[in-house]
């Protein structure tokens, strides 16, 4: 999606940041940022969003598996609460997992030097699949996540080319 925004609007400036929603919303209402694309609708004064899409998160494996009760390998990404909560749910057993990330790049470097399992988005981990450096765990339960533009009511005159309705 960014690279095609990018691709027909050579003369927008773009900047990549990680953050937290609550950095991000800080951004947008001090204006050091217009936009800021999150997983998630900010609601605050003079802040407006849209939902651009979803993203699917899929247990993966540095080898061909079934879905097992657990795996003494897996490797915990915390995607923040609605994430935790699923998995909880999804995943009942009181076993924690012997290595934890934040961030999925970090925990998809890990199984490709170490080995083992995570849930990681689909999209990251789609050409590891494709060579089979990575196997999708067959019959695992996947999680689905929000995509989602919030930008700064003041700035979205500068970007008509920016999509805000559906």
């Amino acid at each position: 999606m960014l690279q095609a925004w990018r691709k027909t609007n050579a003369d927008t400036a773009f900047e990549v940041w990680r953050a937290s929603a609550r950095d991000a919303g800080e951004w947008l209402a001090s204006g050091m940022s217009d936009a800021a694309l999150l997983t998630s609708p900010l609601t605050a004064a003079g802040i407006e969003h849209r939902v651009l899409g979803h993203e699917k998160i899929v247990q993966v494996s540095s080898r061909a598996r079934e879905a097992i009760t657990w795996d003494p390998d897996y490797v915990f990404v915390d995607y923040g609460y609605g994430f935790r909560a699923w998995h909880a749910e999804t995943w009942p057993g009181d076993e924690l997992a012997r290595m934890a990330f934040s961030d999925p790049n970090w925990a998809l470097d890990h199984l490709l030097s170490e080995g083992g399992s995570a849930y990681l988005p689909e999209p990251l981990v789609r050409p590891h699949l494709q060579q089979q450096r990575l196997f999708q765990v067959q019959s695992s339960a996947h999680f689905e996540r929000q995509i989602v533009m919030n930008w700064r009511k003041t700035s979205i005159a500068q970007f008509p080319w920016f999509p805000t309705q559906a």
